[in-house]
């Protein structure tokens, strides 16, 4: 574990990774005692809160999501290569999950805010009450609802936390002058698992890390990142993105 010097003074209310007191968490015991220690299970989920930019939730990012979508579909013959596409075509759906550097917040229905933050290799910061809802980004501005990416699992109760471990961590980069001991296993996952009441079905919001990025991903049971319909992003980036994108949207999409 790494002990943070942060008060949560952030300056301006502008998010400070070295102001933040939140320590960072390097082994499964201490993953697993922190999240004992927040009490996350049997709280319900009310709104997200991003702190930053997702990086995929931007024009290129989300053409080349749904050129690939669609690169699949005609490989699996499922549609037909001829005729031009929407951008946003009507029958195609992209993952929903955010590339993020910064924390990513849940509040929940009594009120505390879980703050995590799993943008390093096997290195995860998380604590409860520490950040504020609407604090300012800290690197780049924010690019998408995490409510509407995410909204499925709002109202949603927790119901376990599971942590994933490997014997090699191929993806730590020591930023933020971060150091990493040799150990027999590595964190490579934190998945929070939730259901609505009265019924089996549940899905995972999964936090990762990809080398100095963490990715977070609404999930099913088995781990498979569920999607969003493709007419349906431009609400995702409603208001964050430039009027030059969100016209771009709206002359191709032919079928809000």
């Amino acid at each position: 574990m790494i002990i943070s010097d942060g008060k949560n003074n952030f300056k301006n209310n502008e998010y400070s990774y070295w102001e933040w007191s939140a320590p960072v968490l390097q082994t499964y015991g201490e993953v697993i005692s922190k999240i004992k220690e927040l009490n996350l299970q049997g709280r319900v989920i009310k709104n997200f809160y991003t702190v930053g930019m997702g990086y995929n939730w931007t024009e290129d990012d989300i053409g080349e999501a749904i050129y690939n979508s669609l690169e699949e579909m005609i490989n699996s013959k499922q549609i037909s290569a001829e005729g031009p596409f929407p951008f946003l075509p009507d029958g195609v759906y992209i993952s929903r999950y955010a590339e993020i550097d910064e924390p990513f917040l849940i509040e929940f229905e009594d009120g505390d805010i879980l703050c995590i933050d799993y943008s390093e290799g096997s290195s995860v910061r998380m604590e409860m009450n520490t950040i504020p809802k609407n604090i300012d980004f800290g690197t780049n501005r924010k690019t998408f609802h995490p409510n509407i990416l995410f909204g499925s699992l709002i109202g949603k109760r927790v119901v376990a936390v599971e942590v994933t471990t490997s014997t090699e961590c191929d993806d730590f980069t020591g930023s933020h002058g971060l150091e990493l001991d040799e150990q027999d296993t590595y964190i490579t996952k934190i998945s929070i698992v939730c259901k609505q009441e009265n019924d089996w079905k549940r899905e995972k919001l999964e936090f990762s890390s990809f080398y100095d990025y963490g990715i977070v991903a609404v999930t099913d049971y088995a781990g498979i990142t569920l999607t969003i319909h493709a007419p349906d992003v431009r609400n995702v980036v409603d208001g964050f993105a430039d009027e030059e994108t969100l016209n771009l949207l709206d002359d191709y999409h032919f079928d809000r």
